[in-house]
């Protein structure tokens, strides 16, 4: 254990509900239903290293009192393939250690690139818009910031702009 519990400790926390199993060797001292905030970083130690990503993310920075989210965005390096834990999605990212804000409290994806992803995967271009819209308007990015993150990358998946924005990358 890395607490350094032997194993028999940790059966007999877990036999007297003292611990309670949320997912392979991640454990909490009650036993009600969890926060958001401790399934959180239950999947992120479960599947460490890894940080919050995609609405996730934004759900983290926005601090306690929304409700809704019933699963969790995490991302992981692009070259692991662990199984994901039940009300789990796995994002496999590129260059993981460069794009996570590891000293956040649980680690996630950098702001603006979580907006950037939650835009990219929206269903229509008006959710998209809203996507980065709302983060704006929340004052927890710029349209600057966002563009400079965006690095060439075009979200929109109509034929017509994947064409104007190839070439505005040329």
């Amino acid at each position: 254990m890395e607490l350094g519990l032997p194993a028999f400790a940790v059966r007999r926390l877990l036999r007297r509900r003292d611990l309670v199993k949320v997912q392979q060797g991640v454990y909490v001292d009650h036993t009600g239903p969890l926060t958001w905030l401790q399934r959180a970083w239950a999947g992120v130690l479960a599947l460490w290293p890894s940080a919050l990503s995609h609405d996730s993310a934004l759900r983290a920075g926005d601090g306690p009192g929304r409700r809704g989210d019933d699963v969790l965005h995490i991302a992981i390096d692009r070259d692991r393939s662990p199984a994901a834990p039940p009300g789990v999605r796995l994002h496999r990212l590129a260059h993981l250690d460069e794009r996570v804000q590891w000293h956040l409290s649980p680690p996630r994806v950098r702001i603006e690139e979580a907006v950037l992803d939650v835009a990219a995967s929206a269903l229509d271009e008006m959710a998209a818009i809203a996507a980065v819209a709302d983060a704006v308007q929340a004052r927890r990015t710029t349209p600057g910031s966002s563009a400079r993150h965006a690095g060439g990358a075009c979200p929109d998946r109509s034929q017509a702009a994947a064409a104007e924005c190839a070439a505005r990358r040329e």
